[in-house]
């Protein structure tokens, strides 16, 4: 039996002068021969990651005496070849994540004095190699997550007082020996996210005076030690979200008080205190989405004055007061999806005190309506989404506040009346949706000057009046789709220059607009599927020179004529690409003639991978049902 092939050689290839060569990136570059390397004696920092590097020679980066940095993530590496890092003695940053390692010999590394950074993530080691890591005192950031080492030994940590951020995320732990991180009082950022850890022994956390970033999330935590945590007064991000707690003492972050990150998001909370976040004047971003909270006490976000982005989405408000939100002044971000179960009108002013908000979602809620001065207040808001929330009417005017608007998303509600004034103020506005409504008519357009965007998908229009665009010339998007529209004025499009997408598939259209085959000059993708169209329009690439595709299968059309034909494949550059896609209609027998002889234009059956024939002349092409002999 042969013994099969060795996989070929594929070399790393290197620039010109590569001597002079400071930085590499070769990190995915689909090698397997990094030998050209030895010609880069100047070489400080290189990453191989990503390349199928094993087996790797124990020479591979010899005479390398300058670097500093050496990424070998995901190489294939099972074991450390013998004398990989001899001569390394420079080295400060070591990635050898995502391989299958399970051991790293002491005596591979002991020479890296320098080493201050080192990742083993992702590797099947069974424990933490403890006598390795003594032999590298200068390091400073150590990654072990996701090694499956199950548990921690006391104090293994001890002989590394430099580190500063340690990983220890989905290692499979389940308890933390109370004195494991003993002697790390310079530690800075410490991972222990994603393991199995219900409760943390006392003692733990007093050693780490130092700490500024804790991530405990995903810890099926029921309960943490809170007069610990209350010593950890340099704490900066405190990442507490997807375990089991339920409850938060009184002032439980006061003692943080340079705390800009604090996420509690997805636990059992139901309730909480009116000073729960109180002396958290520098807190920047709050997440507090799914934590089963029926009401916001007043008074929460009260010392909040630097707060930028809040999220309370998830929970069970069943009222929310106003001025609930007073106070955040600073306030850009604002979430509330998902998050009001019962409660049937957005009050009045509900947002006075948050003069600089610019993003509100509000979708996803079970309301009826809005009150006429919901929004009053929110004069830079950009961003506005209330979609699935079971609104019925809209007051006139409501969004006549949010001057600053641009992008209104009311999509999948239960409206069937716009008033006329709905977008009076709406100045900088540029673009809304109401998919997936029961709206009869488009309201007036006026004043809309900056509007790219229409989205109307899913309704029960049945007709455009004329001149229902001509007053947003800016248009770029078009959206009518699922619609009952029967007939379309032919200058219904006129004027619109800029636009590039119009979507009317699933309507009852007889005929294609006029305006439509010959205004709309930035028109790239025109979509007509599903219509009632007996004939194919004439479309003619001169006077629709960007349109790439255009479609109309699903119509009534019972062949496809030569005129169809010549203004798509007959005209224009030949190599210009575009399709034109009427997949269940055939060609007229002259129209396939025609194509057989026409210049360039070739014609092709269809087949296994194309179901549907094929014209093209160059990058042009008109797909059509291959009527066989």
């Amino acid at each position: 039996m042969s013994e099969s092939a060795a996989p070929a050689k594929r070399p790393l290839e290197l620039p010109s002068s590569p001597r002079a060569l400071r930085r590499l990136d070769a990190s995915r570059a689909g090698v397997n021969d990094v030998g050209a390397l030895r010609r880069c004696e100047l070489l400080e920092w290189l990453d191989v990651g990503c390349n199928a590097l094993s087996p790797l020679p124990g020479d591979a980066f010899a005479g390398l005496a300058r670097l500093r940095h050496l990424g070998l993530e995901s190489v294939f590496m099972a074991a450390v070849p013998p004398g990989l890092f001899a001569g390394l003695e420079r080295l400060e940053e070591l990635d050898l994540s995502q391989n299958q390692l399970s051991a790293l010999p002491v005596e591979e590394v002991a020479h890296l004095g320098r080493l201050r950074c080192l990742s083993i993530a992702r590797n099947p080691f069974a424990a933490v190699p403890v006598d390795t890591l003594r032999q590298l005192p200068a390091l400073e950031r150590l990654d072990l997550s996701e090694c499956p080492f199950g548990q921690l030994l006391p104090a293994q940590f001890r002989q590394l007082p430099r580190l500063r951020s340690l990983r220890l995320a989905r290692c499979e732990l389940r308890t933390f020996p109370a004195d494991v991180f003993a002697g790390l009082t310079e530690l800075a950022e410490l991972d222990i996210s994603g393991n199995q850890v219900i409760s943390f022994p006392e003692g733990l956390f007093p050693p780490l005076r130092n700490l500024e970033s804790l991530d405990m999330k995903e810890c099926a935590l029921t309960s943490v030690p809170w007069k610990e945590l209350e010593k950890m007064t340099k704490m900066k991000i405190l990442e507490m979200s997807m375990n089991s707690l339920t409850s938060l003492p009184s002032k439980a972050f006061s003692s943080m008080v340079d705390l800009t990150n604090l996420n509690i998001e997805h636990n059992k909370f139901e309730s909480l205190e009116s000073d729960t976040f109180a002396g958290l004047s520098r807190l920047r971003m709050l997440q507090m989405g799914e934590i089963q909270l029926k009401d916001i006490p007043p008074g929460l976000f009260s010392d909040l004055n630097n707060l930028t982005y809040l999220s309370i989405f998830g929970n069970y408000f069943t009222s929310l007061q106003r001025g609930t939100f007073s106070g955040l002044h600073r306030l850009e971000t604002l979430y509330i999806n998902y998050a009001i179960q019962e409660m049937k009108m957005i009050p009045d002013e509900l947002f006075v005190g948050v003069p600089n908000l610019r993003e509100l979602f509000m979708g996803d809620n079970k309301l009826e309506g809005l009150s006429p001065r919901a929004f009053v207040g929110l004069g830079k808001v950009e961003t506005l989404t209330l979609s699935r929330s079971h609104l019925t009417t809209l007051p006139p005017g409501v969004f006549s506040p949010m001057t600053s608007l641009k992008n209104l998303g009311v999509d999948e509600n239960r409206l069937s009346f716009l008033p006329e004034d709905i977008f009076v103020g709406l100045k900088s506005l540029e673009s809304f949706g109401f998919n997936g409504n029961q709206l009869t008519a488009i309201p007036s357009l006026e004043g809309l000057d900056n509007l790219k965007g229409l989205e109307m998908e899913n309704n029960k229009l049945t007709s455009l009046p004329a001149g229902t665009f001509a007053l947003v010339p800016t248009l770029t998007l078009i959206n009518l789709r699922s619609n009952q529209l029967s007939a379309i004025p032919d200058d219904a499009f006129a004027g619109l220059v800029n636009l590039t997408i119009l979507y009317l598939d699933n309507n009852l259209l007889t005929t294609v607009p006029k305006s439509i085959l010959t205004d709309l000059k930035s028109l790239e993708y025109l979509s007509m599927h599903n219509n009632q169209l007996t004939e194919m329009p004439e479309l003619d690439v001169n006077k629709l020179p960007k349109l790439t595709y255009a479609g109309f299968e699903g119509n009534n059309i019972a062949e496809v004529q030569v005129a169809a034909l010549r203004g798509w494949l007959g005209a224009g550059p030949a190599g210009a690409a575009r399709e034109l896609c009427v997949a269940d209609a055939p060609l007229a027998p002259a129209a396939l003639a025609w194509a057989r002889a026409a210049a360039g234009v070739h014609v092709t059956a269809p087949g296994d991978r194309a179901p549907c024939g094929v014209l093209a002349r160059g990058a042009a092409t008109v797909r059509f049902r291959f009527r066989r002999p």
